[in-house]
C-alpha cells in the first residue's frame, strides 16, 4: 500500500454533520479523518479495514464540557479511568473535567 492509503474507511453511512445529511464514505489515516468521498463521485478505495455503515448514521464525537471524574479523593464515585472509557462507550471524544476533589484544586 502506498504512504497516502487509508487504514480505515467507513462505507455507505450517512453522515451526520453541519446543514443536511448525506451519503457518503469516511476515509480514516492515523486515528484522523483524511477524506470524504461522495457515492456520485465514486466514493473512496479500498482500506485496510472497511466498515460497513449501510442504512447506519455516522456521527462526530461528542464533546461532554462538564463532568466531575473526582480524582483525586473520590476515585469510589469516578475516576479518570472509569469517566474517559464510558464517554468514550457512548461516542464522547472529548471531556472538560470540572474539578469537584479532595484536596480542592
Amino acid at each position: 500500500m502506498s504512504a497516502n492509503a487509508l487504514d480505515l474507511v467507513i462505507r455507505g453511512g450517512t453522515v451526520v454533520a453541519e446543514g443536511e445529511p448525506f451519503k457518503a464514505d469516511i476515509g480514516v489515516r492515523n486515528g484522523t479523518i483524511a477524506a470524504i468521498g461522495l457515492p456520485q463521485d465514486g466514493g473512496l478505495p479500498e482500506a485496510r479495514e472497511v466498515i460497513d455503515a449501510s442504512g447506519k448514521f455516522v456521527l462526530p464525537g461528542a464533546i461532554d464540557c462538564h463532568v466531575h471524574f473526582r480524582e483525586p479523593g473520590q476515585v469510589h464515585k469516578e475516576e479518570w479511568l472509569t469517566g474517559s472509557c464510558a464517554a468514550a462507550f457512548g461516542g464522547v471524544t472529548t471531556v472538560i473535567d470540572m474539578p469537584n476533589t479532595h484536596p480542592a484544586t
